[in-house]
């Protein structure tokens, strides 16, 4: 049971210190605290100012520009940037099916039975809750900032906090 205990906090010490090392990109207001963060992995989608659309991975950060698996997008030319966090889109994606599925097993069985009203008031408010809560939990999953004169771009680069290695003799 020890050597679990161990394997795990290696694992959690090296995921954490591979994550430390990277760049980071801040969307950040002026005179708030509140800021957008996006890594290398994030999926975004880059409006320019002449109207061009990029989606896709953030691959690298640089301190002018932005490297989408597409190709590079200056971060002078940005308009707005989306994230979207798919887990939570996803969950929403999943809640969303689960009503539709359960309105279905509902109508299946009134149908099977000859009842009535093959579907109840509420049956139909369940239902609709779950769609209605997944469509808003997807819509969650997506974050927009816009780049203009309250708003800009910051670019933190952690690799230069890094202690140099030196090869030993």
């Amino acid at each position: 049971m020890k050597r679990w205990g161990i394997l795990i906090a290696l694992l959690f010490g090296l995921f954490f210190s591979s994550e430390a090392q990277s760049t980071l990109l801040l969307v950040k207001k002026k005179q708030s605290a509140r800021t957008g963060r996006f890594i290398p992995g994030d999926q975004v989608k880059v409006i320019t100012k002449g109207g061009r659309k990029k989606s896709g991975i953030l691959v690298q950060i640089t301190p002018k520009s932005i490297y989408l698996d597409q190709g590079r997008m200056p971060l002078d030319s940005i308009k707005k940037i989306k994230k979207y966090n798919m887990g939570i889109i996803g969950n929403g994606a999943t809640m969303s099916f689960g009503g539709l599925v359960f309105a279905g097993i509902v109508v299946t069985n009134g149908l099977i039975n000859n009842d009535s009203p093959i579907i109840t008031g509420g049956e139909v408010a369940v239902a609709g809750g779950f769609v209605l809560g997944g469509l808003l939990l997807a819509r969650l999953g997506v974050k927009s900032y816009r780049i203009d004169d309250r708003h800009y771009f910051e670019v933190i680069d952690f690799s230069k906090f890094a202690e140099p290695v030196t090869p030993s003799p």
